[in-house]
């Protein structure tokens, strides 16, 4: 059909200019077949990003081979968010409540361009992380002292110690909590022991 429409078309020209149209016709089809792929292609992979139910999942793993996922750079993506909350007590025994140390910030649009504490924030969720991976492991089961000398243990407790103390508060303790989109309850990880933080400087909180 379509090329009989181009040699009607194409009646009374040169060859040189009926054979320029026709690749000008074929150029421009297979843009437009390129752009519906990639079109379905992107809106396929939004819906397999999504939450399925039951049915739809024989679907999605039929397709999973050409549709990339959310985890293409991670294999094991993290799902969960740490939290580092410490507390005081006093030389007569008086326990602060718990404060959150470091807290996630809701993110905002031009956090790709400026976000100076995401830094932090990663290194804390690094340490949080690596932290909690070795309270867990059969080493520290049989020897549960050593964690105090890691490098995660010790990173956090210097951070924790430089951010300033409440009245008569001589020992610091922190705590490393979970929490996760479908499960935002927190869940505790590992409970340090108490640290001297006698000379740091006085920070008023919120009792």
């Amino acid at each position: 059909m379509l090329q009989h429409e181009n040699f009607w078309q194409c009646a009374g020209k040169s060859t040189k200019e009926c054979d320029a149209r026709e690749r000008a016709v074929r150029l421009a089809m297979l843009v437009l077949v390129t752009a519906f792929v990639l079109a379905l292609w992107f809106v396929t992979t939004l819906i397999a990003a999504l939450p399925l139910k039951k049915p739809l999942r024989p679907a999605s793993a039929l397709l999973a081979p050409i549709i990339p996922s959310w985890s293409f750079f991670a294999p094991e993506p993290g799902v969960i968010d740490f939290h580092i909350l410490v507390r005081d007590v006093s030389p007569n025994g008086h326990v602060t409540p718990w404060h959150e140390v470091c807290s996630h910030k809701n993110r905002v649009w031009y956090d790709f361009v400026w976000n100076p504490g995401q830094r932090q924030r990663k290194a804390l969720f690094d340490v949080s992380q690596e932290l909690t991976a070795i309270a867990s492991s059969s080493a520290f089961r049989e020897s549960p002292n050593t964690i105090e000398l890691t490098v995660p243990y010790l990173t956090i407790l210097n951070y924790v110690s430089e951010l300033g103390r409440t009245p008569f508060a001589s020992r610091r303790q922190f705590v490393i909590v979970s929490t996760s989109r479908r499960n935002p309850d927190p869940a505790v990880l590992f409970v340090s022991g108490l640290h001297s933080i006698d000379g740091v400087s006085l920070v008023l909180w919120d009792q």
